[in-house]
């Protein structure tokens, strides 16, 4: 299953992480295997003084609920700009395609987005974690991939809407495949 995946070019970040133009998108748990897959990335370690109230430290990630504090799971790292954002997917190890529900900056003042009327969603979430990951059948996540990525490859305009549940549930329709 690894190689067809590779074949459509679907592939980990090394050694976890989905990697979007700049961005490395992880499960928090994860946090400290980005960071040590990127060496000298920060010239220093943040003293507690520097970090924000939601910086994640050892011990703090809870398996059972599947958070960090106030249930942010997801954590972005552009590795250009070093922006960090955390993300909130309350239902992140149960939907096939985990619904975005809020997002903070944290570098900046804490703003945080919620969204909404037509939240953004993520795919292939396998790429988040490591094959070893407990929370969800990884291998079920991945055979998802195989299940509708071959449908949109190579269609630009769709892959640029279905990260929207709205338009991502017509394709399911439109392909008929299961929601």
């Amino acid at each position: 299953m690894d190689n067809e995946l590779k074949r459509l070019g679907l592939r980990r970040h090394n050694p976890v992480g989905k990697r979007v133009g700049n961005n490395v998108y992880i499960h928090i748990s994860y946090i400290f295997d980005l960071y040590r897959s990127l060496p000298g990335l920060f010239t220093h370690k943040p003293t507690l003084k520097e970090q924000s109230k939601n910086w994640p430290q050892p011990g703090e990630y809870d398996p059972k609920f599947q958070r960090i504090d106030r249930g942010w799971n997801i954590y972005r790292l552009n590795i250009k700009t070093f922006e960090q954002l955390l993300i909130c997917c309350p239902k992140f190890d149960e939907e096939k395609e985990p619904i975005i529900t809020k997002t903070s900056k944290r570098i900046t003042k804490g703003k945080i987005t919620y969204h909404h009327k037509n939240p953004p969603i993520y795919h292939h979430k396998w790429m988040f974690v490591k094959d070893d990951y407990q929370g969800f059948d990884v291998e079920a996540s991945k055979r998802r991939s195989l299940e509708w990525f071959p449908l949109a490859k190579g269609n630009r305009q769709m892959l640029s809407r279905i990260g929207r549940l709205k338009y991502w549930q017509k394709f399911l329709l439109d392909n008929n495949l299961k929601l």
